[in-house]
Formats: structure tokens, sequence, C-alpha cells
């Protein structure tokens, strides 16, 4: 099982479990960190992992600011497919770097 981790990208693939989040299936994420949160109210010690995502697209990756209106996103990891492609992750970490590195 190869699971997603913090700074992988996905695709969003299954609305269902994005609850409106304003994502749809399709969409680029990277995912920025992890959450572990209450799977039931009465059992506060059972746990399941969600993951923090931003939007990648149009060249940017949309991370929050005070300076934009972009948002993150708490999802159940069950409706990304990671991306594996290397010429894909390598495009996507150039991108990265040119946005950020000033």
């Amino acid at each position: 099982m190869n699971l997603i981790q913090t700074m992988d990208y996905g695709v969003v693939t299954s609305r269902k479990l994005t609850k409106d989040s304003g994502l749809r299936a399709g969409d680029t994420v990277m995912v920025i960190g992890q959450k572990q949160l209450p799977e039931k109210r009465s059992d506060p010690y059972l746990t399941r992992t969600y993951v923090i995502c931003i939007r990648v697209g149009g060249g940017k990756h949309q991370l929050p600011a005070e300076d934009n209106d972009y948002k993150s996103y708490l999802l159940d990891p069950r409706s990304l497919t990671k991306i594996e492609d290397e010429e894909t992750l390598s495009k996507f970490s150039e991108e990265l770097n040119n946005q950020y590195d000033k």
C-alpha cells in the first residue's frame, strides 16, 4: 500500500468524500499536512488520518496567505489518487520553486 504523505500530489477522485469543500473530481492538490481526528464522538481514541491540501493549477500552488483568498482543504485521503508520474512531479516541483524562491 502506498500511503499519501505530506508534500505528495494527488488528484481528487471522489466528490463524495470531499463534502462541500469547494474541490471537484479532477482537481489537483498538494498535501501540506496531516491531521488525526476522532472517527466517533463516543470513542475519541479511535482516530482517522485526514490530509490538509492546497489546490494546484495554472502553474500555481494556491497557498493561503493574508494577501490572497486561497484556501486549504481538509480531505479524507480515500478521495485522492496519488500522482506518481516523475515528469508531472518534476513539473510541479519546478513550479513550486519558481513561485516561492524569491
